[in-house]
């Protein structure tokens, strides 16, 4: 726990939780080790956080919201993959995506980069997603299983 003073409400972190300096590298006189109880604290630091997220918030901006439609790269580890918008999400700055090899994610906004790229030599399906509110993909998984499965079944007996 930290013993340097906070600016705002000159106390410590230390101060605050134990109501007293904690001992330290720098001997501390036997009145610095005696209780003393901080009171009206809480507002000087809810100002002090105001203070910070105004200055962060000089230098943010929010991110253009996507269309269905958008072609976009999506962030997947190292790198960025081919992807379509396919819906907006209920929470806030999130997507379903539709991959270029038929994946269907979920993803925040900022794992989101518009591209100029077209697209239309993609050789996937443009079923869309608004039917299944929430799926996680399971159903075209199993579907495309059975198809796979199915071939090359088909293959062994043909």
């Amino acid at each position: 726990m930290r013993n340097a003073p906070i600016d705002v409400v000159n106390k410590s972190p230390s101060q605050l939780l134990n109501s007293r300096c904690l001992r330290s590298r720098i001997p501390p006189n036997n009145e610095q080790l005696q209780p003393q109880i901080c009171t009206n604290v809480l507002p000087l630091l809810k100002e002090r956080q105001k203070r910070q997220k105004s200055q962060f918030d000089k230098h943010t901006r929010e991110a253009t919201p996507l269309n269905v439609g958008d072609n976009v790269r999506v962030h997947n580890g190292s790198q960025w993959i081919r992807a379509r918008v396919t819906r907006k999400d209920t929470c806030p700055r999130s997507y379903w995506i539709r991959t270029e090899n038929g994946g269907i994610w979920r993803r925040n906004r900022k794992h989101l980069r518009t591209t100029r790229e077209d697209f239309e030599n993609w050789s996937w399906d443009e079923e869309t997603t608004q039917d299944r509110e929430g799926e996680s993909g399971q159903a075209e998984r199993d579907e495309r299983e059975r198809q796979t499965v199915t071939k090359s079944h088909e293959e062994d007996t043909g």
